[in-house]
């Protein structure tokens, strides 16, 4: 997605404000395929979250492609989870290329955090004008 266009889209600061006011979320992007920042929870620095955006676009691409030499299908992931000794990066694809990254706190009920960031990636899939994935990774 070029500079251009992701400025283009709507402010959806908002989403993200939603999901880090539950317990254990410290801070949430949404991210394109090619790692361009596309919206960030308000309380987050700008510089930090296009770093964190750019970082996270390996994570996604290992996720995509690293189960080819396998057979399995390009994209098929559902999610990618991280464990660092301070807590945990969650990330999760919605709509045409894009995805959720969120880090949390170490004792974060990770089964409350996995729900709230299914609704919050099916909700920017629809205000971001894309589908959502399902839960078996395929678009309705």
């Amino acid at each position: 997605m070029s500079e251009t266009a992701r400025r283009a889209l709507p402010d959806r600061t908002w989403v993200l404000d939603d999901l880090v006011e539950h317990a254990g979320i410290r801070a949430a992007i949404a991210v394109s395929g090619d790692g361009m920042l596309l919206v960030k929870n308000a309380a987050l620095d700008r510089a930090d979250a296009e770093r964190w955006a750019a970082v996270s676009a390996p994570l996604q691409s290992c996720a995509r492609h690293g189960m080819e030499p396998l057979g399995y299908p390009t994209g098929g992931f559902e999610q990618v989870m991280v464990q660092h000794a301070r807590g945990f990066q969650l990330l999760q694809p919605f709509g045409e290329e894009s995805y959720l990254v969120l880090v949390t706190e170490a004792d974060a009920d990770l089964g409350v955090v996995a729900t709230e960031m299914q609704a919050t990636a099916q909700r920017l899939g629809q205000e971001m004008g894309t589908a959502a994935r399902t839960a078996a990774g395929n678009r309705p």
